[in-house]
């Protein structure tokens, strides 16, 4: 939502968005609208995608809880934009875990792309600046969230959101967390959040509901997990990969092979003889363990060269991503950052 240059050791705020670029989300061609939904967004969403978007559309406090890989974090993203254009958020957060706030930031920029965004990370000045400077959603992770409460680099107003944005919220054992308690002094009268499963059993559906649904957490001590299910049904949609495999794109196995040139296959080889002397030496001493770590010194042997980032593989992959492209996402942004997950 802005540039960030340094200024004597300390971050400076450039070419921050002004009131009317954060209302700009108002004045666009509404997402909800089938006729403009096809020349804003990347692609079509799925029609058990729509039904959750409606959905997030239709509650305050809502939890979506359909199987990994069903394009749940696309839908709440789309309801988001939804709820700017139609004029009932201005400011929102999207909290999530560290593994996921790249993806969260790019999907955030393809399907809501009229928002202005700003992911919060960096030392303690950059964030401080971050939370401080006018965005239309501020991404950032657990962990993040929590230490930049308890440090007062967010707090007051700029704790106050029009609408919260849970993103891969572990429900089960929820309860042995410790972010919650940073998440109930954020403000927000729309609460939403996205999970793999629904909670397994009655303490951490209390949590849930304090996070969801604070307004209704009073007198839930010593409830049973079929109650809190019950007085939370209405604001539940869990589907199953096996309920939408229908509506669920084909998944495509494709082998490539590739050769290691003489230099990576030599060091190949000399990893290959020590560890089978180590295991050799191991005797009747050795273990799984022993065997898998092997395995595992192998496998980034395979992957890259030593010392380096480089390797068959890795050049195969990227051969492989350079080509992949998305509506609004540029060539640069796959990155060597990405390789290395994906390996």
């Amino acid at each position: 939502a802005y540039e960030q240059r340094w200024e004597e050791s300390h971050p400076k705020a450039e070419k921050a968005a002004s009131m009317m670029e954060c209302l700009r989300p108002a004045l666009e061609p509404s997402v909800l609208s089938a006729e403009t939904a096809a020349w804003i967004l990347p692609s079509e969403l799925r029609s058990h995608q729509v039904e959750a978007v409606n959905a997030f559309l239709g509650h305050e406090a809502f939890l979506l809880a359909d199987d990994p890989g069903t394009g749940r974090s696309v839908a709440a993203i789309v309801a988001m934009m939804g709820k700017f254009q139609i004029g009932e958020a201005r400011r929102a957060l999207m909290v999530t875990s560290v593994s996921s706030l790249r993806s969260a930031s790019r999907l955030l920029r393809l399907w809501a792309p009229g928002l202005l965004v700003t992911a919060v990370r960096g030392g303690a000045d950059s964030r401080r600046l971050d939370w401080v400077t006018p965005a239309n959603v501020y991404v950032c992770d657990y962990g993040t969230l929590e230490t930049d409460i308890e440090q007062g680099l967010l707090s007051g107003k700029d704790l106050e959101f029009d609408l919260l944005l849970l993103d891969d919220l572990p429900t089960t054992g929820l309860r042995f967390q410790s972010f919650p308690a940073a998440l109930k002094q954020v403000e927000a009268r729309i609460r939403w959040g996205l999970a793999g499963a629904p909670p397994e059993s009655a303490e951490d559906w209390v949590v849930l509901i304090s996070l969801l649904q604070p307004q209704a957490s009073k007198g839930l001590a010593g409830i049973t997990q079929p109650e809190a299910k019950r007085r939370f049904q209405e604001n539940l949609l869990r589907r199953s990969k096996g309920e939408l495999r229908e509506q669920l794109p084909v998944r495509r196995r494709d082998e490539i092979w590739v050769d290691l040139d003489p230099a990576h296959y030599r060091r190949y080889e000399e990893v290959l003889a020590e560890e089978r002397h180590r295991l050799a030496q191991l005797g009747e001493a050795a273990t799984t363990a022993h065997v898998e770590a092997a395995l595992e010194r192998l496998d980034r042997v395979l992957n890259f060269l030593p010392g380096t980032l480089d390797g068959a593989k890795v050049r195969a992959l990227v051969d492989r991503i350079e080509p992949v492209s998305y509506t609004h996402l540029r060539a640069h942004e796959t990155s060597l950052h990405l390789v290395c997950r994906l390996l």
